[in-house]
């Protein structure tokens, strides 16, 4: 890297975007590019990006090209990515006279001279190990318990993570762990051109408005076959008609293991087609044994519709109660709460004014914002800690 690039890095807040490939965007990706873009409309010139070479151009766009530093990596090989975080990062950072330096990946953060951070979104692979192949589940377990005691402070996405990091990690101080929530993406809620809805939930082969939705992964955690019980006793006991929309890498799982008549698997959608699909559909149903935030439950908040979910702590906490919730290991319940919320009107109404209020609190500005204030904490933090070692000093001196 050239001395002149990382003159651009100089006293700033470094956030090290490296393993970031625009265009594979999930849930990290898309949280951390979504919190960039509003770190840029405000304009703080206390934060500079590090970037790899598959993503400079879309960060350099966003951010602007004085504000970004491309690093020699493409960013795709994950060996790669934590040899250079490893063994370059501390150099550059500092070379660089960094303040603080932000992970969006997780590595042992040993060497640097400045107050290190790193984003853990959720420990979701303690809970649910199975997940992974044996090998991969070893290997990022090692780096989460090597990675996670080495930086100077924790970000997360909830109250629930950051319990659950504190559980995992006893030895790390309440004060060093802080919430940077998710924001729901408001484009999702904005109409198209007149008809453009229509003609896409045609394509669908939706021809009424009356489905349920559902944005489901493709791990075994996010329970297809819980929702693909449910479905089948909806058809089988002809509560309910509605057809269930799933939307996400789950419509694999439900092409390989079969689906009732009445469960259409999309796939992977366009943001366009998805806001088309929370704009129109009668409910969100998301019946995951386990997540670290759940963003569908919010997008379906902010949109409007409402939400039929999992009895956990975590969705209980992000939807502010505005929900109708259900034990997931139970398809007859998963079913009832469905034809319910699809059947009350009352209730429907209710759900949709409290939830539209709780999804208020989740912008991705307000996200921004509060990563602002905590980096600005943090560096006012260091700075008092290092006045008083200079009196400390100075006294014992005297």
């Amino acid at each position: 890297m050239k001395i002149r690039c990382i003159q651009k890095l100089y006293g700033k807040i470094v956030i090290d975007c490296t393993g970031l490939i625009i265009g594979e965007q999930r849930g990290r990706e898309r949280f951390i590019c979504s919190i960039i873009k509003e770190l840029a409309s405000l304009r703080d010139d206390r934060f500079a990006l590090l970037v790899n070479k598959s993503s400079e151009d879309y960060f350099r766009e966003l951010f602007g090209p004085e504000r970004c530093v491309t690093a020699p990596i493409s960013g795709r090989s994950r060996l790669g990515r934590v040899l250079f975080e490893v063994l370059l990062a501390p150099l550059i950072a500092r070379l660089a006279n960094c303040q603080l330096w932000i992970a969006t990946n997780l590595f042992p953060a040993l060497g640097f001279h400045c107050q290190t951070a790193a984003f853990v979104h959720d420990l979701m692979i303690f809970h649910y190990p199975e997940t992974f192949g044996n090998v991969d589940r070893l290997a990022r377990q090692w780096l989460i318990k090597a990675s996670i005691p080495s930086f100077t402070s924790i970000f997360t996405v909830s109250e629930f993570s950051r319990s659950d990091i504190l559980h995992h990690f006893q030895k790390r101080s309440s004060r060093s762990v802080f919430i940077v929530p998710n924001g729901a993406e408001p484009r999702l809620g904005q109409p198209l051109e007149p008809g453009r809805d229509r003609d896409i939930l045609d394509s669908l082969g939706l021809q009424s408005h009356h489905f349920f939705l559902s944005v489901l992964g493709g791990t075994p955690y996010k329970n297809q076959l819980g929702l693909k019980h449910a479905t089948e006793n909806l058809l089988n006991e002809s509560r309910s008609d509605f057809p269930v929309v799933v939307v996400g890498d789950a419509a694999e799982v439900f092409r390989r293991i079969g689906h009732p008549a009445n469960l259409l698997p999309v796939g992977v959608v366009s943001d366009e087609i998805l806001g088309v699909l929370y704009r129109n559909a009668s409910a969100l149903v998301f019946p995951t044994f386990f997540e670290g935030f759940g963003i569908p439950v919010i997008e379906a908040q902010c949109i409007g519709i409402p939400v039929t979910c999992s009895d956990l702590a975590i969705l209980r906490e992000v939807s502010g109660g505005a929900a109708l919730f259900f034990d997931p290991s139970s398809p007859e319940l998963i079913a009832r709460s469905m034809v319910t919320i699809a059947t009350d009107d009352v209730l429907r109404k209710r759900l949709v004014e409290e939830g539209k209020a709780s999804a208020a609190r989740y912008t991705w500005q307000a996200a921004a914002t509060r990563l602002v204030e905590v980096c600005s904490l943090l560096l006012s933090s260091s700075q008092n800690d290092r006045l008083s070692t200079r009196r400390a000093v100075s006294s014992t001196r005297a």
